[in-house]
């Protein structure tokens, strides 16, 4: 009787089961449709939502996720580093000296922009020398000061200052950079000093120095006291070029101020110390580079990329390795850290610099 009983039971489970059979896969699918559309829903919710297309670089906001373009990417387009930016540039001239001139966005008017001072490099009064790159950082929006090297770093730094005063209502003060190649990236932090005792700079400044040469009329002490900024120093191969590395290396590791985040890059190939007056930006991307993510870096967005680009590597962790860069002997380089001239001076512009220039702390040749 058990047995019959259990018979009964599995035919019955088996009638029931065929009978219902169409439904029960009716119910699975309209739960597997509802899931799908609930799914679309949430995808397809109203929200602004930045797109870009990959090759074009064309930017566009869509009303929602749904409404992208197969081909195009969410997000915004990835910044480009040396690349020229969009913005045309204007040069205008300084009415006291027709030599010294700022490159500037052509809508200048607009909003006031961030300032770059540009030290030139010895005894250059031409500012076509350097038109690339200064092009280049106007085109991002910021205006460049160039001013002629009359062989003394009072003459620039007051010509800056009346540039400043000439065009202070489309300048803003409170975001600073001070570029210099060699001469002039020696005058780097004079300057710099200068103008953090004017109080500019205090939402952002950048110093990058090419090539330098001796840090004019610094002592050890004012070195110290250059603070919170953010510093890339650039030597133009292993070898150091016409430029005596000693000097690169001392200034660099002089600057140990408060909030100093800095950073010593070495190119890979050796370049003539005429780098930086390339007229073709693509024969200068190892240092519009990281010139260009450290202006993004201290004027626009701390960002984890810009500060990699710019104020990470090698150099920042030990500039003085020998497979790094070579330190050769003094008598190797036209402009070694022995000529003596008033270079020597110290902040005083009278009295012997405090600074040793052939090693702080000592640099051995390799």
């Amino acid at each position: 009787m058990a047995y019959d009983i259990k018979s009964l039971f599995i035919v019955l489970s088996l009638f029931l089961f065929s009978a219902c059979g169409s439904n029960a896969t009716s119910v699975v699918e309209n739960s597997s449709s509802m899931e799908e559309n609930l799914t679309t829903e949430a995808e397809c919710i109203q929200v602004i939502t930045h797109a870009y297309h990959p090759e074009t670089l064309e930017e566009k906001d869509y009303a929602t996720p749904c409404d992208v373009p197969k081909d195009w990417i969410v997000g915004k387009v990835p910044y480009i580093y040396g690349k020229m930016g969009t913005h045309k540039v204007e040069i205008s001239e300084y009415n006291q000296d027709s030599r010294a001139v700022v490159y500037h966005p052509y809508l200048w008017e607009t909003l006031p922009t961030p300032i770059v001072f540009f030290a030139t490099g010895w005894k250059n009064t031409d500012h076509n020398q350097y038109k690339k790159l200064l092009e280049f950082i106007a085109s991002h929006g910021y205006s460049v000061i160039y001013v002629p090297d009359d062989g003394s770093y009072y003459s620039q730094r007051i010509k800056f200052d009346n540039i400043i005063n000439e065009y202070i209502d489309k300048l803003d003060t409170s975001k600073i950079g001070v570029i210099g190649h060699s001469s002039g990236g020696g005058f780097t932090f004079k300057i710099l000093e200068h103008m953090i005792a004017k109080s500019y700079g205090e939402n952002g400044r950048f110093l990058f120095a090419m090539d330098p040469y001796f840090a004019v009329n610094m002592d050890k002490s004012n070195m110290h006291d250059l603070n919170n900024t953010n510093m890339v120093f650039l030597q133009f191969g292993p070898s150091g070029n016409s430029t005596d590395p000693r000097m690169v290396l001392t200034n660099y590791s002089l600057l140990i101020g408060e909030g100093i985040d800095k950073n010593y890059i070495v190119l890979a190939d050796d370049n003539d110390h005429m780098y930086p007056t390339r007229q073709d930006i693509t024969k200068m991307q190892g240092m519009l580079k990281p010139l260009d993510a450290l202006i993004e870096y201290t004027f626009n967005m701390q960002s984890d990329t810009h500060h990699a680009v710019a104020l990470e590597g090698v150099g920042k962790l030990n500039p003085y390795l020998n497979a790094y860069q070579k330190v050769l002997s003094i008598d190797s380089y036209q402009y070694s850290c022995t000529y003596a001239n008033t270079y020597h001076k110290g902040s005083d512009g009278k009295t012997q610099s405090t600074i040793n220039n052939c090693g702080e702390p000592e640099i051995q040749a390799n």
